[in-house]
């Protein structure tokens, strides 16, 4: 004699809400897709943008300073911590925040307007990370 109803072997019917979720769906913000869709928006038009120059102008040449690999390995940290973010791992939140903090402070030191720099590069990553840090318990 079963002990308790969870013992009787079901007919194909299971509980409500003991549906089992597979490791594709999963709980995304609503506030984190929006901020990741604006960077994936951005990224398209920043793209576009750099085709459109070098498709007009032929003798466009690229001149980088020395230290432009820096900004480079953490701009594409930061795009690979956004990805991060739309998967809901804290790994993307922790590279984010590290890229942010990084890049903010090359900005301050190679800008000839550190204070005009500080508010424009400070606001939109201050928020992400808060909203990262926010959601930080929910992610995997």
């Amino acid at each position: 004699m079963p002990t308790s109803y969870r013992e009787i072997p079901s007919s194909g019917f299971r509980e409500l809400g003991s549906e089992s979720r597979s490791p594709l769906s999963f709980y995304r913000p609503t506030l984190i897709t929006v901020i990741c869709g604006y960077f994936f928006i951005s990224w398209i038009l920043v793209i576009l943008q750099w085709a459109i120059i070098f498709s007009t102008s032929p003798h466009y040449q690229l001149t980088f300073p020395s230290y432009s690999w820096l900004v480079l390995m953490f701009t594409v940290a930061s795009i690979i911590g956004i990805f991060g973010y739309w998967f809901m791992r804290r790994a993307g939140v922790i590279l984010y925040i590290f890229s942010a903090i990084v890049l903010l402070f090359y900005s301050i030191f190679f800008s000839g307007r550190p204070a005009l720099v500080i508010v424009a590069s400070l606001l939109l990553p201050s928020f992400i990370a808060i909203v990262g840090l926010y959601y930080f318990k929910r992610m995997r």
